[in-house]
Order: C-alpha cells, then structure tokens, then sequence
C-alpha cells in the first residue's frame, strides 16, 4: 500500500545527529516534524497527529501488535509518499528514548520503492527512483520482504546469519542468540562482560546482562572483510548492524533490487578494538536521581568497584542533587564526547552513606 507521488526524482536532505541517530525533517499536512531516519522500523507517527487528522485504522501489524493507518500524505525534501500505512506511537513521552527528541520514524516500509544513499561523512541522504552511480562500491544481495529491514549475512569462522542494516541503532553489531557464546569461546574471542541495563531501545530489548566479545576474521557476505571487530551478544533476538559499524562506509541501499552497495570511507581492512570508555552508564529516576546502571568489566568504572544502583552525587565535576530529567537528557546526548576524555571525576555514595570521590582514568 502506498505510492511516490513523484517519478524520475533525485533529492538529497542533510540529517542531524542526536545520540548517535540520524534525525530528518518530514512534512505532515504543512507542519514540520523529527523523525528518525530508521531502516529496521516501520513508519510511525505520534498519536496527536493520528487523531487532528482523523486517521482510520485500516488493520493491525504482523510484527508487532498495533494499529495501522493509512496516512494521506508524507514528504521527504521534494518527494511526496501517498497512501502510505503508518504505524503510531508517542516516543516524546518515552523516557529515556524521549531525550532524543524525534516525533516519528521514517522507516523501511516507505522507502521500499527507492534508492537511498547514506552519506555519514557529509550528514546527506540522497533518494532517487533511478539509479544512484556506484563505481567503486563493493555489491552485497539483501532479503527485505516489507516486513522488517533489509538483511545482510555476515560470515564467522563458526557460521553464519543475516543482520538487519539498522540505521535506527547508534551502536555497532548485536547478536541476540547467547548460543553462540560457547563457539565464541572456542574461537577464542576476548570479550567483557557489562552488568547492569546499559542502553534503551524502541522495541523494549533492554538486557540486564549482555557480553561484548571482539569477533575476529569475519565478513559481510564474504565480499568485505573485517579483521576486529567488537560484537555484543544477549538474549534479546535482535540480530542488528547499527551506525557504529555502517558508519565505516558510504552506503546506497536498493530497495527494489535487493541489493546493497558498500564503499569504504577508509582503506584497510576493519580493525577495531573494545570501544575505549570509562565503563560507566548511569541512568536517572524522579526518585533516585543520578545512579550507577550499568558497568564494563576491564574498564575504569570496574577497577573503582563502582556498584549497579549507588546513587551518584556529583558528575564530571558537577553536583547532580538538582538534576531534572532536562539535565539527564543533556548529560545523555554528550555522554559520547564524555567518554573521549581521559579522565572523569565522580563522587558516589558508599553504604555507609558518606560522600566517596572517585576519579576515573584511563
């Protein structure tokens, strides 16, 4: 269901980054709205734009268990998306996924019938219902049958499975099958363990213990070679590549062929290690304010004996006693640029209740 309004089109839109998200504008019935550039979602709009429309269900999802609508009409740049089915939900009201400020997401579902470019370097998406040049890439067949995002194979020593190019993930490459934690092992595959809730999606898969492992000699259909790369794997079913690892190259994605084309920013083979942070992830109540989420194993934060859920008193030199969900949300978008530092200076409390200073250095 649903049509481009234009034909022989070619339009190229700058995004922004939020969290490590790309961030569009899209317009709905003359107004201006945020939404997340996400191939591994459908297309959804908030509730309060369903209803001022007056929007009518015309079904409920496969996938996920909600009402679908059909929406009159939606435009990217200069192109216009007719007809096409939306799914609705009110993420500005979904802490902490709140806190990167998006109204919706333009998912797979209406890019299907496009040609699309991610340029990461220059922040640019390019969509064409022609064919968008790609000399010098390296080709790789995708499965997508409208259902959930394009799906590409990757290639371990142990075997292989297909992963959904997830623009929507901030992160790098997520395993969600714990069974292959034994045949990691056999490979011999360093990995560090995080405990604690490290991260928020918007599909609920929040892991109270995952494991981070450096996968080794591996490829993406056997066409692109990673020597090192760091892989989490958990129970959540989710086998996802996220910007952590898409970022690495220009990307032209072609729906109606099936085919993504990958070209590498950088020469060189891939090699990345642990991604080098303090170990820390702390997290906000109402309640508790400021505390200790989640910790790293063979990180600063391990080393300190830092412990999930102590209250933390003072932030990066800053007190934290007033801290309001805004703060939290400030704090949380530049907690990446936090993490390049070299030192971080905390002060938590201890169970005897007093004020412990800790500096973390790495």
């Amino acid at each position: 269901m649903g049509a481009i309004v234009d034909k022989n089109f070619t339009s190229t839109i700058p995004f922004e980054w939020s969290g490590g998200l790309p961030i569009i504008n899209v317009k709905i019935a003359g107004k201006t709205y945020k939404f997340l550039f996400d191939t591994a979602a459908p297309t959804t709009i908030p509730s309060a734009l369903a209803k001022e429309l007056q929007l009518k269900t015309v079904g409920k999802g496969r996938k996920l268990d909600r009402s679908l609508y059909k929406l009159p009409l939606l435009k990217v740049g200069d192109i216009g998306f007719k007809d096409y089915v939306v799914f609705v939900d009110d993420f500005k009201s979904k802490f902490p996924i709140s806190c990167l400020g998006f109204d919706g997401i333009f998912g797979y579902n209406t890019m299907k019938d496009m040609k699309i470019k991610v340029d990461y370097q220059n922040q640019k998406i390019t969509f064409s219902d022609k064919e968008i040049p790609h000399i010098e890439y390296i080709p790789v067949d995708i499965k997508f049958n409208y259902r959930y995002g394009p799906l590409v194979r990757l290639d371990f020593p142990f075997g292989n499975a297909d992963f959904q190019i997830d623009t929507g993930k901030n992160a790098n490459i997520q395993l969600g099958n714990p069974s292959v934690i034994p045949m990691m092992q056999k490979q011999g595959f360093s990995f560090r363990e995080i405990r604690g809730i490290a991260s928020s999606s918007i599909g609920g898969n929040n892991n109270h213990t995952q494991r981070e492992y450096l996968a080794k000699d591996f490829s993406l259909d056997s066409k692109i070679k990673i020597k090192s790369f760091p892989i989490e794997v958990d129970n959540s079913g989710a086998f996802l590549i996220g910007n952590g690892f898409l970022k690495h190259f220009d990307l032209i994605i072609d729906f109606p062929a099936q085919k993504v084309y990958f070209k590498a920013i950088k020469q060189g083979v891939i090699d990345e290690g642990f991604n080098d942070t303090f170990g820390l992830t702390p997290f906000w109540d109402k309640n508790k304010g400021l505390f200790v989420s989640a910790i790293t194993d063979k990180t600063p934060a391990k080393e300190a004996n830092l412990k999930i859920g102590q209250k933390i008193i003072s932030f990066n030199g800053k007190e934290t006693s007033a801290m309001s969900q805004d703060d939290f949300c400030k704090l949380l978008l530049k907690y990446s640029n936090i993490n390049k530092q070299k030192m971080l200076d905390i002060s938590v409390k201890s169970n005897n209740g007093e004020s412990k200073k800790i500096i973390l250095k790495k």
